[in-house]
């Protein structure tokens, strides 16, 4: 495996570990605001509401943040690959 394909498959993984850390907090987030409704439901709950709208606005920043990543990795490893010699 050449050193290209090494530094690929650090960012690949890096990448990935970071969309997905993501990901969880978002959906950790939704959690909470899911289970605040089901309490809702079953009443006995307080800012409903505010639970949704901080899910709401984790789901949008963590969009911009994977959105931003993909932009940053992804160019630069496309240039590697067509920089890189065929085996």
């Amino acid at each position: 495996m050449t050193t290209a394909a090494k530094q690929l498959d650090f960012r690949d993984a890096l990448l990935l570990a970071l969309t997905t850390a993501i990901t969880l907090t978002i959906a950790l987030y939704w959690q909470e605001s899911i289970k605040d409704l089901v309490q809702r439901l079953v009443p006995r709950t307080t800012a409903l509401w505010l639970n949704f709208a901080i899910a709401i606005l984790i789901t949008l920043i963590g969009v911009v943040l994977i959105y931003g990543l993909f932009k940053l990795f992804r160019p630069k490893v496309q240039r590697d690959l067509k920089s890189m010699p065929l085996l």
